[in-house]
């Protein structure tokens, strides 16, 4: 039999949730609404190494339908995520005690701070370079006809890959601070990051060195980083 404050956590619980879904779908009818417009704004870093005139393709008869849905649905979410944030931070605030409230909320606002600069650096720096790359290397007889669904596909994993990346730092600052591993140590075990992140890498990106390496470099970097915040934090 469920007690009385068992209650109330599933009724807070059940509240911040309806909250959640409230925001999810709102963002989603309105960028269901915009979803052509949206998706020019996602197509740039392909279209403009493109030739003139250049477009997509759609292999597939429901891909007008399937396109706009499937592009609402990841931008809800990606843009849901300050909202979810927030209501986890309301629920779980009057369990934690002062000091814990004082990490806390600054965690939760710079994990999604990272996580949109990873987006931004993908949108803006990465898939540009891996587009031109990509380009160049065709044929004079041969054009690019992308298919839509597969370009959204490809764009989204993207953001989702280097949004997660850019969480680099901020893990390794916590695993120094909670004493699960030192700075020293981190330094230590730097060659077998570096094989790590590569190797991870071959199984994130296309199979090409380029998109390997774009990928690598940046997890590698961000290691480092969080060495050097986490030993100016000791």
């Amino acid at each position: 039999m469920l007690t009385e404050q068992t209650l109330d956590y599933l009724t807070e619980l059940r509240k911040r949730l309806l909250y959640c879904v409230y925001t999810y779908l709102i963002l989603f009818a309105l960028f269901f609404y915009t979803a052509h417009s949206i998706f020019e704004f996602l197509s740039t870093p392909l279209l403009q190494f493109l030739p003139t005139g250049s477009s997509f393709v759609a292999t597939q008869i429901t891909t007008p339908v399937v396109m706009p849905i499937k592009l609402a649905l990841n931008l809800a979410l990606f843009c849901s995520l300050p909202m979810i944030f927030f209501q986890l931070w309301l629920f779980i605030t009057p369990a934690l005690y002062k000091h814990e409230k004082t990490y806390v909320l600054p965690f939760v606002i710079l994990s999604l701070f990272l996580f949109l600069i990873g987006v931004a650096f993908a949108y803006y720096f990465i898939l540009p370079m891996m587009f031109s790359f990509f380009v160049q290397w065709l044929p004079n007889n041969v054009a690019i006809m992308a298919d839509i669904n597969n370009y959204l596909d490809f764009v989204f994993n993207m953001f989702l890959i280097f949004g997660f990346v850019f969480e680099i730092p901020l893990a390794i600052v916590l695993l120094v601070k909670a004493n699960f591993i030192s700075a020293e140590q981190l330094v230590n075990k730097r060659s077998y990051f570096i094989l790590i992140a590569f190797i991870v890498s071959m199984f994130l990106t296309p199979p090409d060195v380029l998109s390997m390496t774009l990928l690598a470099v940046p997890i590698c970097l961000l290691y480092e980083i969080g060495i050097l915040i986490a030993k100016r934090l000791k």
